[in-house]
């Protein structure tokens, strides 16, 4: 993004957040129409031939059975044998870390609400499965996609959306949270539409995590200007706790495809060398 933007942290709490930063609706120039999650799935993407299209199966079955066997989805299927379960155990125990702050505990059947819908993948996964689907999203061009997959998805910000009391049993951000304003007028909203016992799923990037010690300003996460929070588990959980929410499960993802992407254009005479120098960066990082 053009500019220079700073990002700061609170010697009180510990959250860091871009300052200064675009206000009101100057925040939108910032999301082109090519912005990752507006863009239509292709053909070719959703249906995809020869051995990745066998690739796509067969994550597509294991992942069907995580959701049996972990989620209580599906509880009357037939579970797999004994040797399809102890072949699959790796994409089982990646797929289950993916998974989990996507998939809501409770039984198909009640109304999930997902923020920054984009243009409906995952609510149309989740319809596909039970769940009565609604979804909020600030680009109208986008809404207009998702329902032309017959979802209800309205136009506006998560401060502009208007729901009753308890109306969800499920709410999820995925990488939303950060580019929400206020996070804490945001809970406020999101709380009072969650159903007493319902689930509130996030996913944020971890501002001080694995990636961000190992790639220093490579980086995938502190998107500026457009992520004006950054968290970490304990920023977010201090902020979770304030509303009353109990964080039952906490989980970490790593891919670092976007930090390598990223670090190549920077030095493409590098390309070779970086087999040698990220195992030496990884070791500091974690000690």
């Amino acid at each position: 993004m053009p500019g220079t933007w700073t990002v700061v942290r609170c010697r009180v709490c510990g959250l860091a957040f871009t300052n200064p930063r675009p206000r009101g609706e100057g925040i939108f120039a910032y999301y082109p129409e090519s912005y990752g999650c507006y863009l239509p799935p292709t053909a070719a993407s959703a249906r995809p031939k020869g051995l990745r299209g066998l690739l796509k199966a067969a994550k597509g079955h294991v992942r069907r059975q995580m959701l049996r066997q972990h989620f209580g989805y599906f509880p009357d299927e037939v579970g797999r044998s004994a040797v399809w379960a102890a072949l699959t155990i790796p994409l089982r125990n990646r797929d289950r870390v993916k998974l989990t702050p996507r998939f809501p505990r409770s039984s198909p059947g009640p109304k999930l609400l997902e923020i920054g819908c984009g243009v409906g993948g995952y609510l149309l996964s989740m319809k596909t499965i039970g769940w009565n689907v609604v979804g909020v999203e600030p680009s109208e061009a986008a809404a207009e996609i998702a329902r032309q997959q017959g979802l209800d998805v309205r136009t506006g910000t998560l401060e502009q959306a208007r729901f009753a009391p308890g109306e969800f049993e499920a709410i999820t951000l995925n990488m939303v949270l950060e580019h929400v304003p206020s996070p804490r007028k945001a809970l406020k909203l999101l709380g009072g539409w969650l159903n007493p016992g319902g689930e509130l799923l996030i996913a944020v990037p971890d501002f001080n995590g694995f990636e961000a010690r190992t790639f220093g300003k490579y980086h995938y996460g502190p998107q500026v200007p457009t992520h004006l929070h950054h968290f970490t588990p304990a920023t977010l959980r201090k902020l979770l706790v304030g509303f009353r929410l109990e964080v039952r499960h906490q989980y970490f993802h790593r891919d670092l495809k976007a930090e390598l992407e990223f670090y190549l254009e920077d030095h493409p005479e590098s390309r070779w060398r970086i087999l040698l120098k990220l195992p030496r960066r990884a070791f500091a990082a974690a000690a």
